[in-house]
């Protein structure tokens, strides 16, 4: 069972007893440069992986990034350009609460910005 709040979306997750909740929040490369915000969300649970933000996308933000992605790094120059934009490619969706979301956390390095609930 899932409820949606405007910034929370709560996950009963298939076969387990507990529910955690999706926060919602704004996210980027580097706060010190001029990488562009994406909107997404983060488990409160799973918020950081070394220390880096956890991000969830949905498939407009996703499209965005992969976008962006593929401008900044213009043609793919060699095999390690190309298993990196692979890799964000194949992320597969996970439905919660009716929603796609993509989980784009755990060796990317996400600042969630402070303050930026979106």
């Amino acid at each position: 069972m899932s409820r949606t709040t405007d910034n929370i979306i709560e996950i009963e997750e298939s076969g387990e007893s507990h529910s955690h909740s999706l926060i919602r929040s704004r996210f980027t490369f580097d706060e010190s440069e001029d990488f562009p915000i994406f909107n997404g969300w983060y488990d409160p649970n799973y918020r950081y992986w070394n220390g880096w933000s956890n991000p969830y996308f949905d498939k407009p933000t996703r499209d965005s990034f992969l976008a962006y992605q593929k401008s900044f790094v213009g043609e793919i120059i060699d095999e390690v350009d190309k298993e990196f934009f692979d890799y964000f490619t194949n992320i597969k969706p996970k439905v919660i609460d009716g929603k796609e979301l993509y989980y784009f956390g755990s060796w990317i390095c996400w600042t969630e910005l402070k303050g930026g609930k979106s």
